[in-house]
């Protein structure tokens, strides 16, 4: 009897969660979808959620949005975005005021000991000096990413 219902619980759990990222990823309720992905992060612990989160993030349509996706992402879990490292660097780059930032302040929140790496904040640094000098938007933005990620040691 034991096993059955837990069996149960986790199928619809499964399902719940299933359900929830089609929810998202269907509606054009901008509203709506924060709701789904605020109730997604805070009520299931899913290997699915980051790459659903990361979806939103790739998607044209919803640019505007992408700073609240990276916030849930750091919300949910630095722990699992840390292999998605370069995902993060390059939004820190190439993303709108407040992306860029969400983005910078979650890799600092990478727990640790991979938020202390060197390894990391020298891939970072790097990547962060390679794009000034190329010509991009943010280079006042990548100048201050830089200071704060120097701040942080």
């Amino acid at each position: 009897m034991g096993n059955i219902l837990i069996d149960e619980v986790l199928n619809q759990k499964n399902n719940d969660v299933i359900k929830i990222i089609n929810l998202i990823n269907q509606t054009n309720d901008n509203k709506l979808r924060s709701e789904l992905v605020f109730t997604l992060i805070d009520n299931f612990k899913d290997k699915r959620i980051i790459p659903a989160l990361i979806d939103l993030i790739k998607r044209e349509d919803l640019k505007n949005h992408n700073a609240s996706f990276v916030f849930a992402c750091n919300e949910y879990s630095p722990e699992e975005c840390k292999n998605r490292i370069d995902f993060f660097i390059d939004l820190v780059i190439n993303g709108d005021y407040e992306t860029s930032m969400a983005s910078a302040q979650l890799i600092l929140d990478f727990p640790e000991p991979y938020k202390w790496s060197e390894n990391l904040l020298d891939k970072l640094e790097n990547k962060l000096r390679v794009s000034l000098e190329e010509n991009i938007q943010n280079k006042e933005f990548i100048i201050d990413v830089l200071k704060m990620f120097s701040d942080d040691d």
